[in-house]
């Protein structure tokens, strides 16, 4: 409709449509695996012969397909005889905007706006259905990595602001869901330790090196190895503090009063 709420495209979770507050959905698998191939290449023409060989159909039933998705997409889908091309507003790059608008904020609150509206056009894994697909996977791995980059740079700027408890749950979710990445992990020890939980910050990482040793076979990041030792040495001075007090009050004492001394 002219004059109407611009379409976009979603990639972002499940693939589909959506103009103002309506979302719509390709009917067919196929037809979502098209959407979802221009979408990563928006702007980009695709040879009709590189889509029928990565898509593994015959250049007529792929032509079909385009007709088919066309009745959703209009003019957004050029084509020309050797090519096809999507010229539409993709959730994934309007994410990219946000997250490097996030990065030169000059406040943290501006930050974390700029970062809350990237996160919120998430509704799901990155290519949802097709994420096996060899063709999604280079994108999937750099839009993960991407959210990953954008939940960190929230948490810090969380605690740039003091609001600890925020910033430690996201970062909770966040090593859940990556028991493999350092990042999340040392921000997580970080946040914990400023909040003198030493004793959980070293739990954590060594979850994660358990997780790293069983997984993968390796180990934690150099840098994440001298913040451990950085935290525990502090656990240890502080344990050792607090076992100690109560010798130290009373050495610290002139006089120790006997019971039947006390007056309450």
């Amino acid at each position: 409709m002219v004059g109407g709420p611009p379409m976009q495209v979603q990639i972002l979770g499940s693939v589909g449509l959506r103009t103002g507050d309506e979302r719509t959905s390709p009917p067919s698998a196929s037809q979502r695996r098209l959407l979802a191939v221009l979408a990563t290449h928006v702007g980009e023409s695709m040879r009709i012969a590189y889509l029928s060989d990565l898509l593994a159909v015959s250049p007529p039933a792929l032509r079909t397909t385009v007709s088919r998705l066309r009745h959703l997409l209009g003019p957004a889908i050029h084509t020309d005889p050797c090519s096809y091309r999507l010229e539409a507003e993709v959730d994934a790059e309007a994410f990219v905007v946000a997250l490097a608008a996030a990065g030169a904020a000059p406040t943290a609150e501006a930050t974390i706006c700029h970062l809350d509206a990237a996160l919120a056009l998430w509704h799901g894994p990155a290519l949802d259905e097709f994420q096996a697909e060899s063709w999604a996977q280079p994108c999937v791995a750099r839009l993960d990595e991407l959210r990953s980059v954008a939940v960190e740079r929230r948490a810090r700027a969380l605690l740039d602001l003091g609001r600890r408890g925020e910033a430690n749950a996201a970062l909770g979710v966040e090593v859940e869901e990556h028991p493999l990445h350092d990042r999340p992990h040392r921000l997580l020890m970080e946040a914990l330790a400023r909040e003198g939980r030493q004793a959980e910050a070293l739990r954590v990482y060594q979850r994660h090196r358990q997780h790293l040793a069983e997984q993968v076979g390796t180990q934690p990041s150099v840098d994440i190895q001298r913040l451990e030792a950085t935290i525990a040495a502090a656990h240890e001075t502080f344990s050792r503090d607090a076992a100690t007090a109560p010798d130290r009050l009373i050495r610290r004492s002139h006089h120790v009063p006997r019971p039947d001394q006390i007056r309450i």
